[in-house]
């Protein structure tokens, strides 16, 4: 299911993975970004989400991710939102989301005819304090986003417990709180087993609307 094709872009030489059925999230990387602003704007195709509303989400995001952490992407997130990217990826981990939240303004103030809703925006849950609450750590991720809600609030990985005594099943139990009272659309997981799943799922808990996993690229051999 998965093709790859090798461009090389001057000082940048990339893999540009398609994959069937699955959202692919692009690396963020300064050189991408520039490469991307150069470009038409292209017609981003749309996956549902598993919940009942059948929820469309931009299949290719941009990431802010691991590798880039804590760097100042208030620059990059402007050229990628104008190239056309709808969906923007960031975590509590990565240190930049005061940053993503500076890009995503600076395009909206300069594009009236898009609104906030056009725009998917996915952060995630990467740690707990003790006593921490889920809805204490979102409200802070969206001041520093400069947000009301965000589309996809996600538990980073399933180590995320806050030393609670339910442990993962307890703030999953805090997730679904956090989208009743609407401040995330959507819920899910990232880097979740089956198993773990299943177990934050007893009870008849509302199931994860997404599991976000890693896909190295280094490791995709690329050919042309």
């Amino acid at each position: 299911d998965l093709s790859t094709e090798r461009r090389h872009q001057g000082e940048l030489s990339k893999c540009v993975i398609k994959k069937r059925g699955g959202a692919i999230f692009s690396p963020a990387t300064p050189a991408i970004a520039r490469i991307a602003s150069q470009q038409t704007p292209p017609s981003m195709k749309t996956l549902a989400l598993a919940d009942a509303d059948k929820t469309p989400v931009p299949q290719l995001a941009f990431g802010t991710g691991t590798v880039v952490a804590g760097t100042d992407f208030s620059a990059y997130v402007l050229p990628a939102l104008e190239a056309g990217f709808r969906h923007i990826d960031t975590a509590q981990f990565y240190q930049n989301e005061t940053m993503v939240g500076e890009g995503i303004k600076a395009f909206l103030s300069s594009r009236p005819d898009v609104k906030r809703s056009d725009i998917f925006v996915t952060t995630k849950l990467s740690e707990l304090g003790k006593g921490e609450r889920v809805e204490e750590s979102l409200q802070l991720a969206l001041e520093r986003l400069g947000l009301d809600y965000v589309d996809m609030y996600l538990i980073h990985s399933p180590y995320v417990t806050g030393e609670r005594e339910g442990g993962i099943r307890d703030v999953w139990e805090e997730m679904i709180e956090t989208k009743r009272k609407g401040l995330a659309k959507n819920i899910g997981v990232s880097n979740f087993n089956r198993k773990l799943i299943e177990e934050i799922m007893s009870g008849g808990r509302e199931a994860p609307s997404m599991n976000q996993v890693s896909m190295l690229l280094q490791r995709v051999a690329c050919h042309r």
